[in-house]
């Protein structure tokens, strides 16, 4: 079953007619996605992308006045030799090992991928560039492992950008 047919599938299960899945890319800019969405989710690639101020004002864009979005960004690089080994000090050699699922192929898109960015930023940037994208940040805390990462919950309270 593809991405996209599973929450269908979901919905169908479970009769909730109100709910449609949309999947966009709202970095192109496109006007027809403008207001079109309740929820966007961005997980891991602002830090990769050549225009991520952009990405969240676009973002803000496509959501609904009330809307909600989830924004998950990398606070700094995950050097594959050290975090594998602190884990393994720390949590054992099988967490380590676990570890290396996510690690292992994040640390091969940084070797290969265009030398962009990266566009770590720490928790106050982000908070400020979610803010100065339209936002209202609702919760931003640090999750993954060794806190390498925050997630956002933020709302667009209206139209008009502040408010």
């Amino acid at each position: 079953m593809s991405r996209r047919a599973r929450p269908r599938e979901k919905r169908r299960a479970k009769q909730l007619a109100n709910v449609a899945f949309q999947h966009a890319d709202v970095a192109t800019g496109d006007p027809r996605w403008d207001g079109a969405f309740d929820q966007v989710v961005n997980v891991h690639s602002l830090y990769a992308h050549p225009r991520p101020v952009e990405v969240l004002q676009l973002a803000w864009r496509a959501l609904k006045p009330g809307g909600r979005g989830v924004f998950v960004n990398f606070t700094r690089r995950v050097p594959l030799a050290a975090t594998f080994q602190a884990i393994r000090r720390r949590d054992g050699l099988g967490s380590a090992m676990r570890c290396l699922r996510w690690v292992l192929p994040n640390a091969i898109f940084e070797a290969i991928r265009r030398p962009i960015g990266p566009h770590y930023w720490p928790e106050a940037e982000f908070e400020a560039r979610l803010r100065n994208a339209g936002f209202t940040v609702l919760d931003l805390r640090r999750t993954f492992f060794d806190d390498v990462s925050l997630l956002a919950w933020v709302r667009k309270d209206s139209d008009q950008k502040g408010g």
